[in-house]
C-alpha cells in the first residue's frame, strides 16, 4: 500500500513539475515589473527541476517500502516546497 501511494505521489510531482515548466511564463504574469516576472519564471523552472529530482529520488524510497522512509520522503518534499514558497513570497514582496 505504501508503494502505491508513493508512486501516486511521484506521479503528482512529475505532473506539477511539467505544468510549472510549461506554464511558468503565464503564472509569472501576476508579478508587477518585468524584472520580477523574469525572476519568478526562473524560480518556477528551478522548482520544477527539483520536483522531478524528488520524483526520481522517490524510486529509492519505494524500494525500501517502510513507513519511516515514506515519512522521511514526504518531509523532504515538504521542506523543498516550503523553501520555494518562502523564496516566491520574498520575490513577490520585493516588487
Amino acid at each position: 500500500m505504501i508503494r502505491v501511494l508513493l508512486l501516486f505521489l511521484m506521479a503528482m510531482l512529475v505532473a506539477i513539475a511539467l505544468l510549472l515548466k510549461t506554464k511558468a511564463k503565464g503564472i509569472a504574469q501576476v508579478a508587477g515589473s518585468e524584472q520580477a516576472k523574469i525572476s519568478i519564471e526562473k524560480l518556477f523552472k528551478s522548482f520544477s527541476i527539483s520536483l522531478i529530482i524528488l520524483a526520481i529520488l522517490g524510486l529509492v524510497f519505494v524500494y525500501f517500502n517502510s513507513k519511516a522512509t515514506a515519512l522521511i520522503y514526504i518531509a523532504i518534499i515538504m521542506l523543498t516546497s516550503a523553501f520555494y514558497s518562502i523564496s516566491l513570497a520574498k520575490q513577490i514582496d520585493s516588487k
